[in-house]
Parts: structure tokens; C-alpha cells; sequence
């Protein structure tokens, strides 16, 4: 996952949120490990799911974060050392810079803040919709990559609504 020099050529970008606390993010870096990867649920979500599309997808995958710098605190939740608008507005540019780089053939954003960057940087005009609504919608197409916008995988909804979006983007691929 850490290997973006080796994957500026994948054909899917997947953008989460954030990276979370510094000391989760830490163990990843030290061991890269797929089995090492996946210790948390959404980890698992996105494990399983890209490995019932191919497993092989998951090591060609680029993924990403809107918010591409840690917290400094130990928790998840609430906002620890964390204000998201900042740590969005200071990201940004570094994220978009990524799809630039990268030109996938498909974007899949998990959750509203992954959503937010991609609207941003291929101008969707998407900002006053609920989440709910732009996923919804499907699959977005823009000129050279199509977006799938789906829940973050914390996300407290319905497991049968997640693997909609995860449907779309296996159908796409």
C-alpha cells in the first residue's frame, strides 16, 4: 500500500479518509505486510473485498488519503489533534497532484472526505448533496476516469449497501 512509486501506473486509485493516529499508522510502515495490514475492521472490508474482485487487485492498487498526514493523537474518533477542514485544505493539493500523477481509469472514494477531494479536483459541482445522494448516483463519469463513490467502511450503515458500491466498481472493472 505504501508502494507508490511502483503502482503511478495503476488503472484504480482508491482514496480513503485519513491515516489516523500516527501510532497505528507506525506499525504499517515498520511492516508492510499484507497480514499485517489487516488488524482493523475497515482494513478487512477493504481486503476482502478487493480480493473478491481478483485477489491479485490489491497489489496494483494505488491508495490513498485525503488527508495524507497523521494525527498526532491515539484515537480515531472525535478530534484529537485533528481539525479535518485544515488538515483537508493543507492535504489537498498533494492529493490532487496524486490523481494527476497517477490517471486512473477509476477512482473508488471511500467516504465523504475521500469524496470531497475528487469532487474538487474534476470540478463535479457535487458540494451541496448528502453523500447518500452521490452515491446513489452510481458510477460518475468524467473524460478520462469514472468515479464510484462509496461509504467509508466505518461507516455505520447497512454491510448490504457497502458491497453496492464494491458491485459497481467490479462490474466497472
Amino acid at each position: 500500500w505504501f508502494d507508490w512509486v511502483n503502482r503511478v501506473d495503476s488503472p484504480l486509485m482508491i482514496i480513503g479518509q485519513d491515516w489516523g493516529p500516527y501510532v497505528h499508522l507506525k506499525k504499517y510502515i515498520e511492516d508492510p505486510s499484507r497480514d499485517h495490514f489487516a488488524s482493523s475492521r475497515t482494513e478487512k472490508f477493504i481486503i476482502a473485498n478487493l480480493d473478491s474482485i481478483n485477489p491479485e487487485l490489491i497489489n496494483t492498487v494505488f491508495f490513498t488519503v485525503a488527508v495524507v498526514f497523521t494525527r498526532t493523537g491515539n484515537l480515531f474518533r472525535g478530534n484529537q489533534n485533528y481539525n479535518e477542514r485544515k488538515s483537508f485544505e493543507i492535504s489537498y493539493p498533494y492529493v490532487s497532484r496524486q490523481i494527476d500523477i497517477v490517471r486512473p481509469k477509476a477512482i473508488f472514494t471511500l467516504g465523504g472526505l475521500a469524496f470531497k477531494a475528487v469532487n474538487r479536483h474534476f470540478n463535479l459541482h457535487s458540494d451541496n448533496l448528502k453523500l447518500s445522494q452521490i452515491v446513489d448516483q452510481g458510477i460518475i463519469n468524467t473524460n478520462r476516469t469514472a468515479i464510484i463513490p462509496a461509504y467509508h467502511p466505518a461507516a455505520f450503515i447497512d454491510p448490504q449497501i457497502q458491497l453496492q458500491a464494491w458491485r459497481l466498481l467490479n462490474n466497472y472493472l
